[in-house]
């Protein structure tokens, strides 16, 4: 599915939110370091989490994958054979890098696309800090090796916390007793609380101090059967095009989740819109909508479908203190506004953000992914309330986090071919 064409038709319906990639993910990595075997129910095996359960494999783990399940059968750890393939996975690269220094001899990690020169420099900086072995030029494949990282270890917060995570991951594995200290103030500080809170799930305590974590010695992974809840940074996209279009009624999601981009209700709102919980299910409903000024710092995956909803809205949004958005699949900043543009939206780019001006219409035409999943959903709903046909090029990237997003999409009515 590298083109699709989509006609304009107002989404509608009732559907179940998509498993949380970001607690598939996680419920994995605890799951497979744990002392006895145990159960993941209702898990996405989107190509992301894919690469995370096929390295986990490689360093000894038996998972065994069912349609909505998995079963992980612990082992211990082992050097992988080969380079760990993490395929365009930023989550599976550094969550699990520092699993190398847990393996005798330790081992290399290679990727896809634009993970090859997204950013390791802040956890690259550490372990040499600690006298590990790195062969990085800047780009993958990286190798690591070296002893267990333990005692006081200082790292930024500044480009990604998914470093912080990795570290919390693999530190109960040394033993010993072991504090994060920042040297720079933490971003998307919810990843981290949803990382502790998998890892209590599983025996792993983690105490939060006013500029770190510290986790005590001789912690065990526990295991238990785990169930991942709704992921809020895909069903957003329903309810910018219940917003945009017509009521949809998503189930599944947590409403006291620790997901930062549970924040979509309140943008939405926050906006003129309409979007309410019932029961066990959040209720989106067509809306006149206004624009605002948005700090994005902590809600960046959100972007793109936030940027749609803006394009439609009466008045002029700012978006801004975003510009982690340059290092993600895409240049997120830059492939938003080239490609709402290209529908008829007005919007400009700038350092770390963008600006739009609500227009009453977008017109159709001609656009693509740009290879990053997020602007593929976002571009599919765009289409559904555009006045002509939309050409999507690049459609399948959705399957890096969604694969299912275009059966979900023909439920709301979508239609493409």
């Amino acid at each position: 599915m590298n083109q699709i064409i989509i006609k304009p038709y107002k989404l509608c319906g009732e559907l179940v939110a998509p498993p949380s990639k970001s607690y598939s993910h996680r419920a994995l990595i605890a799951a497979a370091l744990c002392d006895a075997p145990s159960t993941i129910d209702n898990i996405v095996l989107s190509q992301d989490v894919r690469a995370t359960k096929e390295a986990l494999s490689a360093f000894g783990a038996k998972i065994h994958s069912f349609e909505k399940s998995c079963r992980i059968v612990p082992m211990p750890l082992t050097r992988p054979r080969t380079a760990i393939d993490c395929r365009e996975s930023a989550s599976t690269l550094r969550f699990l890098l520092p699993l190398a220094l847990l393996v005798e001899g330790g081992c290399s990690f290679t990727g896809r696309a634009a993970l090859i020169g997204r950013p390791l420099d802040d956890y690259v900086e550490l372990f040499k800090a600690h006298d590990c072995i790195v062969d990085y030029d800047g780009k993958l494949p990286i190798s690591l090796k070296g002893s267990p990282l333990q005692g006081e270890i200082s790292i930024s917060g500044a480009v990604s916390s998914q470093y912080i995570s990795g570290l919390l991951f693999a530190l109960p594995l040394s033993g010993a007793a072991a504090t994060i200290k920042l040297t720079e103030p933490l971003q998307s500080r919810d990843y981290v609380a949803m990382t502790i809170d998998v890892l209590a799930q599983y025996g792993i305590k983690v105490e939060s101090l006013a500029s770190g974590w510290h986790l005590a010695a001789k912690q065990r992974y526990r295991a238990t059967d785990y169930r991942v809840e709704g992921d809020y940074s895909n069903a957003a996209f329903w309810l910018v095009a219940a917003t945009l279009g017509e009521r949809i009624v998503i189930r599944g999601l947590n409403p006291n989740s620790l997901q930062g981009d549970r924040r979509i209700v309140d943008i939405i709102n926050r906006m003129g819109g309409d979007v309410k919980a019932s029961d066990d299910a959040l209720i989106a409903n067509p809306a006149q909508t206004h624009g605002i000024d948005l700090d994005i710092s902590n809600v960046v995956d959100l972007v793109p479908v936030i940027a749609l909803l803006a394009a439609l809205s009466k008045g002029q949004t700012r978006l801004y203190n975003g510009a982690r958005l340059r290092l993600k699949e895409s240049d997120r900043i830059k492939s938003t506004v080239e490609q709402l543009r290209a529908l008829g939206a007005d919007i400009v780019e700038t350092a770390d953000g963008m600006i739009i001006r609500g227009v009453s219409a977008l017109r159709g035409g001609i656009v693509d992914s740009c290879g990053d999943h997020r602007i593929a959903m976002m571009l599919s709903v765009a289409a559904s309330v555009c006045q002509q046909s939309v050409t999507l090029q690049n459609a399948a990237v959705v399957a890096k986090s969604y694969p299912n997003f275009y059966e979900d999409f023909a439920a709301l009515r979508g239609i493409y071919e």
